[in-house]
């Protein structure tokens, strides 16, 4: 009999390793499934990583030959050092084109810092359905191509055709050249406004989600204690939004040596009667590749860009890290 029992308690463990060595492998499979799937899905992504931000770094090397066309292999060209930096920097026009990119970029932070705040911070009132409708209308503008807001500004901006000069020719006024001399001084605030109009979205998506991680027991002490709506934003809002504002400075001066190339590159049509104010170091190398195919003083330029962008960057994290430990990246 207790050989019997014996037999039936060992079959019985028998069973329960059967069952556990059947989930571990049931759960292996599962996790390798969810792997593949997930990689699966990131694929497309890295692809187009791969191929649009990695291989183009192999043509970093020419900033630093002297390139012989010749040669069947142009990255066996001879080194001659940071000639093509002197070359760059030789440029009558460059350092106009470096004041245009930084000062836009300048702009463009402190505006993508107030605005997108600022609609965060009405976006708390709205109450109901219609919030979804004007979450979808203030992202939309960013889902749109700057090759589609070029044919719109080209049509309000047109010499011939567009609609301002419909409105000023009917109104018994001259036609006005809006890609010429004649108008150049409006174009910085047209840059700045299609850019505020274009990217406030998807900051506000970044603004609107810390601002929905702040306790809302916050603000109830504070009505309790008599704030009004200004100390609210003030003591509670701001604070809480800190991190988030610091972030999004940072990589905005990551980028203030980049210029986005569709805004100054299609909105202006590339009129050179507008370079003064529309030509930046990305339309300059596009310029110079397509033109004269300079493909050593384009590398140079873009170096420059990245290796200024990293010095901003670095060092804007370390006086943030003094000043408030809590909000540096690193």
């Amino acid at each position: 009999m207790e050989k019997v029992k014996e037999g039936v308690k060992s079959a019985e463990r028998a069973e329960r390793a059967f069952k556990a060595k059947s989930r571990r492998t049931q759960n292996g499979m599962t996790k390798w499934k969810n792997i593949i799937i997930v990689f699966a899905m990131m694929l497309p992504g890295l692809v187009y990583l791969l191929i649009n931000n990695y291989m183009p770094l192999i043509g970093l090397s020419l900033a630093f030959k002297e390139p012989d066309m010749s040669l069947t292999n142009i990255f066996n060209s001879p080194w001659c050092g940071f000639e093509n930096f002197e070359i760059l920097f030789q440029s009558s026009d460059i350092w106009l084109y470096i004041r245009n990119t930084v000062l836009y970029n300048v702009a463009f932070i402190l505006i993508n810092l107030i605005v997108p705040v600022t609609m965060a911070i009405l976006f708390t009132f709205v109450r109901g359905k219609i919030k979804n409708v004007y979450q979808t209308i203030i992202l939309l503008p960013y889902l749109m191509s700057w090759v589609i807001v070029s044919y719109v500004t080209f049509a309000l901006f047109s010499g011939e055709n567009g609609m301002l000069n419909a409105i000023i020719t009917n109104a018994g006024g001259e036609r006005i050249n809006f890609y010429g001399k004649d108008a150049i001084g409006m174009w910085p605030f047209v840059f700045i406004f299609f850019n505020t109009w274009k990217s406030t979205g998807f900051n506000f998506l970044f603004y609107y989600s810390s601002l929905l991680s702040i306790s809302p027991s916050l603000f109830d002490a504070a009505k309790l204690d008599g704030a009004n709506f200004w100390q609210q934003v003030r003591y509670i809002t701001i604070p809480g939004l800190k991190t988030t504002m610091v972030t999004m400075l940072i990589m905005g001066l990551a980028g203030i040596f980049r210029s986005d190339y569709g805004l100054f590159y299609l909105l202006s049509q590339n009129s050179g009667q507008l370079y003064e104010v529309s030509q930046t170091i990305d339309t300059y190398i596009y310029n110079s590749l397509k033109g004269a195919g300079d493909l050593v003083t384009s590398s140079a330029a873009g170096i420059l860009q990245s290796l200024i962008g990293l010095i901003l960057v670095v060092s804007a994290n370390l006086v943030i890290k003094k000043v408030d430990p809590d909000s540096s990246l690193f």
